[in-house]
């Protein structure tokens, strides 16, 4: 197997299990000891539906924008696989929702758990694939 198909492979593997690991500690699920990744979508994705939720309008956009980057994971899993979107476009959406998901480390620093970790990582690892497929091909 290619070197581009393991990283691929491994993103997406990351990318899945982060849905039901801990991302924050202090959570109401898994056993009170932390909030899954789907759970914390939903919270991210929250300030879109309920705009009292106390964040100042850049934390919750922020935390909306953060939260729709799962949307471009899945689109450019399916870029890479059908060779449809640039690589440029692709990997500058990756790395740009990489960044954007560095602001839970302003936030929670110290609070975060190995599912943020793994979800953050696949992004960067997802790109690396895409960067390897393109100069493979």
């Amino acid at each position: 197997m290619n070197r581009a198909k393991t990283l691929l492979r491994l993103a997406i593997f990351m990318y899945a299990l982060a849905w039901f690991l801990p991302v924050i500690k202090d959570g109401t699920t898994l056993a009170q000891g932390g909030v899954p990744g789907w759970e914390a979508l939903v919270t991210a994705l929250s300030p879109i539906w309920d705009s009292g939720s106390g964040d100042t309008w850049w934390e919750a956009t922020l935390a909306a924008a953060s939260g729709l980057t799962n949307a471009w994971f899945l689109i450019a899993v399916v870029g890479i696989r059908t060779r449809r979107l640039s690589k440029r476009l692709l990997v500058t959406g990756l790395l740009l929702a990489a960044l954007i998901n560095t602001y839970w480390l302003a936030v929670g620093l110290g609070n975060l758990r190995v599912g943020y970790y793994l979800w953050a990582a696949s992004y960067w690892v997802l790109a690396a694939a895409v960067v390897e497929r393109t100069s493979a091909a």
